[in-house]
């Protein structure tokens, strides 16, 4: 927009042109999550960015279809309405606006038999300890189940397949912070927090 000031004599005037920019929006959060066989809505923690769903039972976790809604201007990978394999923890790079600004989020979906992702409870037979850990972090529980670690940015730092019971899990070379246990059974699963210090 142009202004033209004129100066107290009358005469004299300048033209100022004044140009306002909309800068990119920076934010990368997801802020619904939504799946046509929820049982009930998403739990959505921006500070961990993290997602908790749970479908109805009987579910294929392997053919989700599901509706996101981003920050203003965002875009995710993979996209919303794209056919999704949930039967883990799937972790979205969700890129701002600006096209510089991203964050990682893991979307967890479970069907009604499992639990969601526990903050600073350990889920009934499941023992974890020490937590916080430093060196080991010892996992005790019934059955046959795989088991997997999720740093903070959703990235797998370690699997174990088939284990049964009992697993001594070293962890003295991850980096320190928060991370997700997923333990998968044939017909279950849950997720909890670990933290290392």
């Amino acid at each position: 927009m142009t202004y033209t000031v004129t100066a107290a004599n009358g005469v004299t005037s300048q033209d100022w042109i004044i140009t306002v920019v909309v800068q990119p929006n920076d934010q990368a959060d997801i802020e619904s999550f939504s799946l046509a066989e929820e049982a009930s809505p998403a739990t959505i923690n921006k500070l961990m960015r993290t997602v908790s769903i749970e479908v109805e039972p009987g579910t294929d976790l392997s053919t989700l279809i599901p509706t996101i809604e981003l920050s203003q201007g965002a875009s995710c990978d993979p996209g919303s309405g794209r056919t999704t394999d949930f039967n883990n923890p799937v972790e979205y790079t969700i890129t701002a606006e600006n096209g510089v600004s991203f964050q990682f989020w893991l979307v967890n979906v479970t069907s009604n038999e499992a639990v969601d992702i526990k903050d600073n409870e350990t889920p009934t037979g499941i023992s974890i300890y020490p937590n916080p850990a430093r060196e080991f972090v010892h996992i005790e529980f019934s059955g046959k189940a795989d088991i997997s670690l999720f740093d903070i940015t959703g990235r797998v730092a370690i699997t174990f397949k088939d284990v049964t019971e009992n697993v001594r899990i070293p962890v003295s070379e991850l980096n320190r912070g928060t991370y997700l246990v997923h333990l998968k059974w044939i017909d279950s699963q849950q997720v909890f927090r670990l933290l290392l210090e």
